[in-house]
């Protein structure tokens, strides 16, 4: 277990060279944190030089085995490897494929495959890759380098984008972006990702489109606060103020107003029309990912008006479906949304703060379209009453496919939440139920009554026990930030 640690090249290197699988997972070498840099430097050394070593020979020995060395996060799976349990399924995204032969034949040297995720979450992760990469190059035709996943989380692109430059982008199955982007940025991101014609998962990082609008919605956040705090005097002095100064500067502006209108409308309309260059880039190389199966997407300012054309983007059906924080999107956007015909068979479905109170029917037709493949629904923060919950128990006592089911964070009282249980009842495959603890369990300033909460406890519990089947479901608050969740079970007494 000494090489796990670090420090012992010549231990990972004469490991690797008698590896007696066919798959040598070297994962937790990418886990080191970034002062450990020098230490992985000289583990990937040894790896690298013990390999060297099976590459450059015509035939491989009888007694090795090994096909793929993967640097993906593996976790407590590398022991299976270790002790030859399985090699399948061992990494997240997805098992790696070998071809054994006769233990006792030599056979020529088969190209060996390197999976490695790509995962920018740290500094001067970057330069471990090129390594890799550069390693790899070097061997063209000894070995395949193959990167499923791509993650970024808070690093400049300019760094990701030397990595991809040196990786092929039709392996890439999974993209990540957990940061927010500049509409260049996105522009130059979305010339590799035309590249990736293999791509299943996108996940749309927040775009920044216009700086006014991310000053609005700070101010739309904290403007009530703010409010509170300003004095009415202070507002009179400051318009008092203004006007004087701008009785005396009259003059000076005035000839050279129409000159500064003029520019200003040219910086507006070439911005728009940067965007909309922008937009029409994105809409082409979404056309190019015809086996694209799950969408996630937070905040996508850049969507309102247009998701229409997003969604006529679309090559194939998608399996999921993520919207977050989306208020922006307009009436005709959620429309289009739920008509959309690749969303027809879908297994996961989550609306996060999308405001769904003028869709109920429309939301409805949907549901009764995924009801038998639907396998997750996510309806938290929607703006939800118990009008809407009506119009959808119907259809939501159809999905029989349904495993996890969350509609917290929506202003319901306990005969909504009643409703809800008494109509998923029936649905046998359920094993994780979320809902919001009712509004009686509220006390004026926003706090849970305890005593009240343990009241309502008791009687779902007992609606629960009448229904006549085991069942755990959990009550959450409606503050996110501060969410904490209370259990609520019936079970057959032994």
């Amino acid at each position: 277990m000494a090489y796990r640690g670090g420090g012992h090249p010549q231990l990972l290197k004469a490991l690797a060279q008698a590896w007696p699988f066919t798959v040598l997972p070297l994962g937790f070498l990418m886990q080191r944190p970034p002062d450990h840099a020098p230490k992985r430097a000289a583990d990937f050394e040894a790896v690298f030089e013990a390999l060297d070593v099976l590459l450059f020979q015509e035939v491989r020995p009888r007694r090795c085995k090994l096909r793929v060395l993967d640097l993906r996060n593996t976790g407590a799976k590398f022991w299976d490897m270790w002790l030859g349990v399985s090699t399948e399924n061992c990494s997240p995204t997805g098992p790696v494929t070998v071809h054994s032969s006769s233990p006792n034949m030599e056979h020529p040297l088969a190209p060996l495959e390197v999976f490695l995720d790509l995962i920018f979450d740290e500094r001067d992760q970057d330069k471990i890759f090129m390594n890799i990469i550069q390693w790899a190059q070097q061997r063209e035709g000894s070995l395949h380098l193959c990167c499923k996943a791509l993650r970024i989380s808070g690093v400049p692109f300019q760094r990701v984008r030397r990595v991809l430059d040196g990786v092929r982008l039709d392996c890439i199955q999974e993209v990540y972006v957990n940061c927010t982007w500049d509409l260049p940025t996105l522009g130059t991101a979305l010339y590799y990702l035309g590249q990736m014609s293999n791509l299943q998962t996108l996940y749309l990082p927040c775009i920044d489109v216009l700086a006014e609008e991310e000053e609005d919605e700070e101010w739309e956040e904290e403007g009530e606060e703010e409010e509170q705090q300003e004095e009415e005097q202070e507002l009179r002095e400051e318009e008092e103020l203004e006007r004087e100064e701008q009785e005396e500067e009259e003059q000076e502006w005035e000839e050279g107003e129409e000159l500064e209108w003029e520019e200003q409308e040219w910086e507006e309309g070439g911005q728009e029309q940067e965007e909309q260059r922008s937009f029409s880039q994105f809409f082409s190389q979404m056309l190019r990912l015809g086996h694209l199966r799950e969408l996630y997407m937070r905040s996508p300012s850049f969507l309102p008006g247009r998701l229409d054309q997003m969604l006529r983007c679309l090559q194939t059906p998608l399996d999921q479906l993520c919207l977050i924080y989306c208020q922006r999107l307009t009436h005709s956007d959620l429309t289009h949304l739920f008509q959309c015909p690749n969303l027809r068979q879908l297994k996961v479905l989550h609306f996060i703060g999308l405001s769904l109170a003028d869709f109920s029917e429309p939301l409805r037709a949907l549901l009764e379209a995924v009801a038998p493949t639907l396998q997750a629904l996510g309806l938290d923060n929607c703006g939800m009453g118990d009008s809407h919950v009506e119009a959808i128990l119907p259809v939501l006592s159809r999905c029989h496919q349904l495993t996890d089911f969350s509609i917290c964070m929506n202003n319901f009282p306990v005969a909504t939440v009643e409703k809800l249980l008494r109509h998923t009842t029936g649905l046998h495959s359920l094993e994780v139920e979320v809902y919001p603890i009712p509004l009686e369990c509220y006390r004026t300033q926003g706090t849970v009554n305890q005593e009240r909460l343990a009241l309502i406890q008791a009687e779902l519990t007992g609606i629960l026990r009448e229904l006549g089947q085991p069942r755990t479901i959990h009550l959450t608050t409606k503050h996110f930030r501060q969410r904490k969740f209370y259990k609520v079970a019936f079970s057959w007494s032994p």
